[in-house]
């Protein structure tokens, strides 16, 4: 899956944390979550060098995905059966499983409670959020956009600036932070939500790591209706998922509202 198709379903994801009845209150909070659980749904991927998530803040991200890809292969080579496949690398593997969707809950979580790394987890998923939806939309409207509109938007500085708003308000208190409960549902959520997605794909993920299924403790787990990312079969049913996407998020507010 692409990465505006992983934007949209972490977003979609997110909102639907909005239909649980008493976990978010405002819809102020809520639109930050879906916003921040697209960014979320980017963080798999930070085991491959050329992933948006990784390419984010230059080289210091790169050589950190660098690091995990290798790593994570390792682990890989270290733990696979007999009966997993013989593979080179470390991406979607240990990153593409609940198992690190949970750890990132459970970080999260613990690090909720301090003002200052809450608003730097918040500002990371709010700042890939927006450019995991900007590609597409800025190709899109090249023609239609003044030529110093387009450059903002593909300015990385600009688009965290704009990201770091809303925490920097919440740090003068100008606006309530998150929770520690609602930071962590987002992150953890919003992490397991791109592995789901690469579920609907040809090379699956393996979810269910180190548990271990048909003798193989890296089974790939995939839907039965699935594509290939980036085939015209796959970009059409991506289109797709991205409409659905956003009739749900439409609906979980219209939903919210009618509720009152």
């Amino acid at each position: 899956m692409q990465v505006t198709g992983h934007a949209a379903t972490g977003a979609a994801g997110c909102a639907a944390l909005g239909l649980i009845p008493g976990l978010i209150t405002s819809n102020f909070v809520l639109a930050i979550i879906i916003l921040g659980g697209a960014g979320m749904a980017l963080l798999a991927d930070i085991d491959h060098p050329k992933a948006t998530v990784a390419q984010s803040f230059g080289w210091p991200t790169r050589t950190l995905a660098q690091l995990i890809e290798t790593l994570t292969g390792w682990i890989y080579l270290a733990t696979r059966t007999g009966r997993d496949q013989v593979r080179t690398g470390g991406h979607r593997t240990l990153t593409h499983t609940i198992l690190f969707a949970s750890n990132m809950f459970f970080l999260a979580l613990w690090l909720g409670d301090n003002k200052l790394a809450n608003l730097i987890i918040l500002v990371l998923a709010l700042y890939w959020g927006i450019r995991g939806f900007l590609p597409k939309t800025t190709k899109r409207l090249r023609k239609l956009l003044p030529k110093a509109i387009r450059w903002l938007l593909t300015s990385k500085e600009f688009v965290f600036a704009l990201a770091a708003m809303i925490p920097l308000l919440m740090w003068v208190d100008r606006i309530p932070m998150l929770s520690s409960w609602s930071l962590a549902l987002m992150v953890g959520w919003g992490t397991l939500i791109h592995s789901l997605g690469d579920c609907l794909t040809d090379s699956g993920a393996p979810l269910f790591f180190p548990l271990p299924i048909h003798g193989q403790v890296w089974y790939r787990i995939k839907a039965p209706v699935r594509f290939s990312t980036g085939s015209k079969h796959g970009e059409l049913l991506e289109r797709r998922i991205k409409l659905l996407c956003i009739f749900f998020i439409t609906l979980t507010f219209f939903l919210r509202w009618f509720s009152k």
